[in-house]
């Protein structure tokens, strides 16, 4: 029994009472309305457990205004009699599922928070939906609660303990799940006028003892303090009820009265499937039994045999009732000497004319079992229902819209009379838009399915289109966009073709790629395996059809065509890729390039700037590469890599068996060297774009060692060369390195070379470059000496102190 206060008891306690009523919807309060009927049930059969049964209200008000789709309902209602009123009071908040239009007529079918329960509790294709599980049923019904929008009732009692577990709900709905937990505590789970999640847990009827009472329902009382009764049924009179319930008196019945055969539960049985369950008790009485719950152990079987062993149902159904409107699902009711029971079922008629219909269900052979109705079985029931319905309808279309704090879901779908099947979808979230249209067109026994979504969030946006029709191959594509990149992908359930766009160049992956028209390419491509810009191919491989690759430059032509007056390289099969510039008069060419096939020794590539000198690369002994085969040779054996400096014949690096030999200088161009800041090489770059070797730190190669006295080497100068942080500028890290765009720790070349010039390191043009690690370590290393050499002294100082007092404590 919901709080009030004692003028509405005292005004609804003879049930000869009226009513005030008001809608307040979307924030409008409306009294131009129909008598609301709101109806609440924790269950439809004898007794179930398990159940999630969303609340109703219906009712019509005569507006002009435009109330917006799924607007927030609440009825507000307070008593009256003569010129005694009661305070308002909230009985409900509703949500607006469907309306009817009628010259200024507005009918609405509104539902509690209890339906935004049936979305799924996971997603499966999120990881991170998938950690932290298995989780307390407390913890997930507080959860549920918080994700549909409302607060948990403080009467809500959830059992802890290893029993009391929730393993991750694959493909279970928010509802199926607070259902099961609802079912392990022997109740069902209602959304209650305060607009709070409650589980109401199964209770016996009162024992009740019949007073005798004044027209104030006040019972009385003698003068030595004894009550007057008139009966007493049950063995004492019960004042606290188990479940945090109340009693309802019911004093005004309009209508008829209709009672069933009282059972008492003797056995409790919990099953997990068809082949695994648990019971206990014994068959004297009826049955408390819960098929399909995925939580079923022997500990909870225990349990509920333990609090509902015994437990009494009392069958009734009383139309017409006037009572306390403030009554709760899961109170007592008592009507008379002819019901004593629990209210599980209440349809309440609001108005001048207050009346209700209250009832707990009850069928033939009750006595025998106390069904819990899965989940499973609550499917198969709405599909027979479903198909009944479709039966009559044949073409019917239906639209939902849900909402919570965070999110919002308009679905508009069905079955034509054709058995095209059509749904359409929008979901908005705080975390981004999904969209899906999905279509099934009937084609002889086969199904050909069409689907179509585009999501967006706020990192990327994908879209895709399927299709799939009975055996054939399913068909596919999808475009996906993130500020990085741009990918295109098609499959056709054997292949898939694939396109990638990003800032670095573009990834193309496909058996077949065809271009048709002009192809522009720009000049200035630094990376992938094959550049084409305005004079230059870089590539791998490249195979013609008929042998020869030609290029055109006068008519900027690239073609595979037969090269007029070639001639064999002796018996020699050869492919020619001829480089064109320009005929000469007599009808000679110059400027070529000539591939040779397998086929014998001389086997090769030749390249010639002229047919008279050429620069040849063979392959049967080696790599020679060259103006001309005297000089500039660069020679690839099967042993050695020779490179030679054509003014200087005795200039060579080369690498042969198991030896690095280094005669000379090599140079390297500054612009094309890489950079990293990893330090960890042997070989340098002077100043003058050399690479050279380290210096050694032999003493063979040192003279005039001594402690360090010179000023300039002093180690305590590092003590004012500062230590940052700093970050690489744009470009000057190579694209992989690991520290780019990332703060690192170190010396700035410029201080190193002004409190300790030792150790800088300086370009060609006389500016500071960098520092020499090999000339500040070892400073460093004389400051920790020096250190550690205080240190000691220290600690040999407080060692004869600490003596030298204990000396004298103990005199």
């Amino acid at each position: 029994m919901r709080e009030r206060s004692a003028i509405w008891q005292k005004i609804a306690a003879r049930g000869d009472f009226g009513e005030d009523v008001e809608a307040v919807i979307a924030g409008k309060t409306y009294t131009a309305i129909s008598a609301p009927v709101i109806e609440r049930a924790l269950c439809d059969s004898a007794v179930s457990v398990g159940n999630c049964i969303a609340a109703s209200l219906k009712l019509s008000l005569l507006t002009e205004d435009i109330i917006p789709p799924a607007s927030e309902v609440v009825i507000r209602a307070r008593l009256y009699r003569g010129e005694a009123v009661s305070e308002w009071k909230e009985f409900g908040t509703f949500y607006i599922d469907r309306r009817e239009e009628n010259e200024g007529l507005v009918t609405l079918q509104c539902f509690d928070a209890m339906l935004k329960a049936s979305q799924q509790y996971a997603d499966p294709t999120d990881p991170e939906d998938r950690i932290g599980w298995p989780k307390t049923m407390a913890d997930c019904v507080e959860e549920v609660a918080y994700r549909i929008g409302v607060e948990l009732d403080p009467r809500t009692a959830i059992n802890t303990g290893a029993a009391y577990q929730v393993p991750y709900p694959d493909r279970l709905s928010m509802q199926e799940v607070l259902g099961h937990i609802g079912a392990c505590h022997g109740g069902n789970w209602v959304i209650t006028p305060e607009n709070k999640l409650r589980l109401i847990t199964l209770v016996s009827p009162p024992a009740e003892t019949f007073n005798i009472i004044d027209y104030e329902y006040n019972r009385i009382y003698t003068g030595g303090g004894y009550k007057l009764v008139w009966k007493h049924t049950g063995t004492g009179e019960t004042v606290e009820h188990p479940a945090g319930g109340g009693l309802v008196q019911v004093p005004v019945v309009t209508g008829s009265i209709a009672t069933g055969t009282k059972v008492n539960v003797t056995r409790t049985t919990i099953g997990a499937d068809d082949d695994l369950g648990y019971t206990k008790g014994d068959s004297t009485g009826g049955e408390l039994r819960i098929e399909d719950n995925p939580y079923a152990c022997q500990a909870i079987c225990d349990n509920l045999y333990e609090k509902y062993n015994g437990l009494e149902y009392a069958p009734y159904v009383i139309a017409g009732a006037c009572f306390d409107p403030c009554a709760e699902l899961g109170d007592w009711v008592l009507a008379g000497d002819k019901v004593r029971s629990v209210l599980y079922k209440c349809t309440l008629t609001f108005g001048a004319d207050f009346r209700a219909d209250i009832e707990a269900p009850y069928q033939e052979e009750v006595s025998s079992e106390y069904p819990y109705l899965s989940a499973i079985r609550q499917l198969k029931q709405k599909d027979k229902l479903l198909e009944k319905y479709m039966e009559a309808q044949k073409d019917e279309i239906h639209s939902e819209i849900s909402q919570t704090r965070t999110q919002i879901l308009l679905q508009v779908g069905g079955t034509y009379a054709t058995k095209e099947q059509v749904n359409s979808a929008l979901q908005v979230t705080t975390e981004g838009i999904m969209a899906e249209v999905e279509k099934k067109l009937p084609d002889g026994t086969e199904m050909e399915e069409l689907k179509s979504s585009v999501k967006q969030t706020s990192e990327a946006i994908t879209a895709e289109v399927t299709r799939a029709k009975g055996q054939e191959q399913a068909l596919s594509s999808k475009i996906e966009q993130t500020a990085k990149s741009i990918t295109l992908s098609v499959e056709n359930g054997e292949q898939s073709s694939t396109i990638k766009l990003t800032g670095d160049g573009i990834e193309a992956q496909s058996k077949t790629i065809r271009f048709t028209g002009k192809m522009l390419f720009a000049s200035n491509l630094t990376d992938g395996e094959t550049e084409i810009s305005g004079g230059n191919i870089k590539t791998g491989k490249i195979v013609s059809k008929n042998g020869l690759v030609y290029f055109d430059l006068d008519n900027n032509e690239i073609a595979c065509s037969k090269l007029v007056g070639a001639e064999p390289y002796g018996n020699i099969p050869q492919a020619v890729m001829k480089v064109n510039t320009g005929f000469s008069s007599s009808g000679t060419y110059y400027g070529r390039v000539k591939l040779f096939v397998e086929g014998s020794e001389d086997n090769g590539l030749i390249l010639s700037p002229s047919s008279d000198s050429h620069a040849e690369i063979k392959s049967q002994n080696g790599l020679e590469i060259g103006n001309g085969l005297s000089n500039g040779i660069i020679s690839i054996t099967d042993m050695a890599v020779k490179v030679r400096d054509p003014h200087s014949v005795n200039t060579y690096f080369q690498v042969g068996e198991s030896r690095l030999t280094l005669n000379g200088a090599i140079y390297a161009a500054l612009t094309r060297i890489t950079t990293t800041s990893d330090f960890s090489y042997s070989l340098g770059i002077n100043s003058e774009g050399k690479i050279v070797k380290d210096s050694s730190s032999s003493r063979r190669y040192k003279h005039d060692i001594a402690p360090v006295t010179d000023k300039r080497l002093d180690p305590r100068r590092l003590y004012e060369l500062p230590v940052v942080q700093y970050v690489f500028n744009d470009g000057y890290l190579s694209p992989g390195d690991l520290r780019r765009n990332k703060a690192v720790i170190g010396l700035i070349a410029e201080d190193v070379a002004e409190h300790y010039p030792i150790a800088a390191t300086y370009d060609g043009e006389g500016g500071v470059e960098n520092w020499q690690e090999r000339y500040i370590v070892p400073a460093l290393l004389a400051l920790v000496q020096e250190q550690h050499h205080e240190i000691e002294a220290l600690r040999e100082r407080i060692s004869r102190l600490e003596d030298a007092y204990g000396r004298q404590a103990d005199k």
